[in-house]
């Protein structure tokens, strides 16, 4: 399944928009402007599950141009991949900052971009050519995040061998500045804690030093940090931001040996989430045991529903004669069953609804 740049399941799948929409044979982008906020009347208002912008929404689908949304032939009629990177090549262009500057007429000593080279030609291009921007522009350069890097277990024995004993030095050392030591290797990130994500914890963990200090901090046991925090009586980790802020004068000053992530300090340490750490018996939807699609659906059937707002209102305790929401029952089933049996509100709630409804 293709990743899209806003993952949200309430926007229909590009082909599906975009045949929607070339159905309704609007003439220009205007046009469209004017569908979106309902100012043409003899169309019905566009559905929830289309979106506004959908260059942006789909840039990582399918999309092409505007031209190819509405259904329009392209005047401008685009050079083969090749050809095009063969002319941009010409340029001696250095970097993508470069290329932006160029099609928006900032580097006059270029020349004019021509018409039938895209503006966007990471987007005209993909699946006909496109690598990336270090191949289009010819200087070899590649994405941070298209690069081969060594697993995160090799770039530590690496790093613990050199002896950085803090971030400073790291920073230090990956911008060549760090006296002694030599540049890092192209297959060790300049940014580890991005590039290694699902496996940091922290930086004295990655550099070797004591993964229960950093710089002259000590920081105190999962169980003696949790057992103080509970004594603050926190609702959520939005108050635990302002605390570490200083915004909530009243619960004092953080002390320093609590760090400001925990769930980075203590990940295999005794974390399960903000709501044992905080002391409120929270859980965080995506960690929640829902009901099976089948039995959500059979449930909220029940519940005879008469139109899709009713949703909305049950969920909020606000329909006269229905029992509270079960809390094994998501507010958002469109997001919890996505890919596990959901196939639209109507189906969900048994009712007719042509609209889909926004999240509750």
């Amino acid at each position: 399944m293709k990743k899209k740049s806003k993952p949200n399941s309430r926007w229909l799948p590009f082909k599906e928009a975009r045949e929607y929409v070339r159905s309704l044979k609007l003439g220009s982008r205007g046009e469209w402007q004017k569908f979106i906020k309902g100012d043409i009347p003899e169309f019905e208002q566009k559905p929830y599950d289309i979106p506004n912008t959908p260059s942006t929404v789909y840039s990582n689908d399918d999309w092409v141009s505007w031209y190819d949304w509405l259904g329009k032939h392209d005047p401008r009629e685009s050079r083969s991949f090749e050809k095009a990177k063969r002319f941009v090549r010409s340029l001696n262009l250095q970097s993508k900052e470069e290329w932006i500057k160029y099609k928006k007429g900032k580097l006059p000593s270029k020349g004019k971009k021509p018409a039938d080279i895209p503006a966007f030609p990471e987007l005209r291009y993909k699946h006909k050519g496109w690598l990336n921007w270090g191949d289009w522009l010819g200087t070899g350069r590649v994405a941070t995040r298209q690069r081969a890097f060594r697993s995160f277990e090799e770039a530590c024995q690496y790093v613990r061998e050199l002896g950085v004993k803090t971030s400073i030095e790291w920073r230090k050392l990956s911008k060549g500045k760090l006296f002694g030591k030599s540049s890092l290797p192209s297959d060790i990130p300049a940014a580890p804690y991005l590039i290694y994500r699902s496996k940091w914890i922290s930086w004295p963990d990655f550099l070797g030093t004591d993964t229960n200090s950093y710089g002259n901090i000590v920081f105190w046991s999962f169980d003696k940090a949790k057992e103080f925090v509970r004594s603050l009586n926190l609702k959520n980790s939005k108050e635990w931001s302002k605390y570490c802020k200083g915004e909530m004068p009243q619960k004092g000053k953080k002390p320093k040996g609590i760090p400001f992530s925990p769930p980075s300090m203590y990940k295999n340490k005794g974390w399960k989430g903000w709501g044992d750490f905080l002391g409120t018996g929270n859980i965080a939807p995506r960690n929640k045991n829902f009901k099976s699609f089948k039995d959500a659906r059979k449930y909220v059937r029940s519940l005879k529903l008469k139109k899709g707002t009713d949703w909305h209102k049950y969920c909020k305790n606000r329909l006269p004669g229905k029992a509270p929401k079960p809390a094994d029952i998501p507010r958002m089933p469109h997001l919890t069953y996505k890919n596990k049996g959901w196939k639209g509100w109507p189906d969900f709630l048994s009712i007719k609804n042509s609209r889909p409804l926004k999240s509750p």
